[in-house]
């Protein structure tokens, strides 16, 4: 009986285990992501433009509480934007041109990535830290 018990006991505490392992896990990434904010626009843009994705950028980060004046766009210059020009800063989705992500550094040496996508006439950007 004291058997039975025991196996009842560490059945349940491995079955407690491994259905909170998909918790901890979803939590410690979205700790690193910061809310999503949407900006409308008053009109209709024909592509996601370096110069847009970058005044949005540093609008979420203000949002989210950082010092905009201390948070400098990294440059990039990987992608090319739909009318042929690089983007300096922007790495633009290859498949979807309409998304991309800056990067942001600190004089800290620190490191934040906004992530930007129009979608329609707004523009959604997101926060997050990287590893």
């Amino acid at each position: 009986m004291k058997t039975r018990i025991i196996v009842l006991v560490a059945v349940g505490l491995l079955l407690a285990v491994v259905v909170s392992i998909p918790y901890f896990v979803h939590n410690g990434v979205q700790s690193r992501v910061g809310p999503q904010h949407i900006f409308a626009l008053s009109k209709p843009q024909q592509f996601l433009t370096e110069e847009l994705a970058l005044a949005k950028a540093r609008d979420a980060l203000g949002r989210d509480g950082y010092d905009v004046a201390v948070w400098q766009p990294s440059r990039d210059g990987r992608t090319i934007a739909p009318d042929g020009r690089t983007d300096e800063f922007m790495a633009r989705n290859a498949v979807t041109p309409n998304r991309g992500v800056i990067m942001f550094t600190s004089t800290k040496a620190s490191r934040r990535l906004v992530s930007v996508e129009l979608d329609g006439i707004r523009v959604v950007c997101r926060t997050s830290i990287p590893k």
